[in-house]
């Protein structure tokens, strides 16, 4: 199982995102709950991140030279983008019509 932590701009921990193995394009995550407070779960990150309930969702990675990339849509229609370098550190993106929040992401 693959991890990476989910974080606002300032460094709060949200949720942490696992996403299956073995290595293969189709891959199944879900969203475990990270936040250390209650500002973090509350915030308008905690809310995209940790909609009603979790859900697996069908997401891609892929992984070369240059880093990891993580793909999936929402039950809620957000789209994530998570892009890792090669040290695991990174930015992550969630984009529904034209809204847009990100934060920070570290491979674990």
């Amino acid at each position: 199982m693959t991890a990476i932590l989910f974080s606002t701009l300032k460094g709060a921990p949200i949720a942490v995102l696992l996403v299956s193995t073995p290595a293969m394009q189709a891959r199944q995550c879900i969203f475990n709950v990270a936040a250390q407070s209650v500002e973090a779960f509350d915030s308008a990150e905690g809310q995209v991140l940790l909609p009603d309930r979790p859900v697996e969702y069908d997401c891609s990675l892929t992984t070369g030279r240059s880093g990891t990339r993580v793909e999936f849509n929402n039950q809620n229609g957000w789209h994530f983008l998570i892009r890792l370098d090669g040290r695991n550190r990174g930015q992550w993106s969630a984009t529904k019509a034209t809204q847009t929040l990100s934060g920070l992401a570290l491979g674990l």
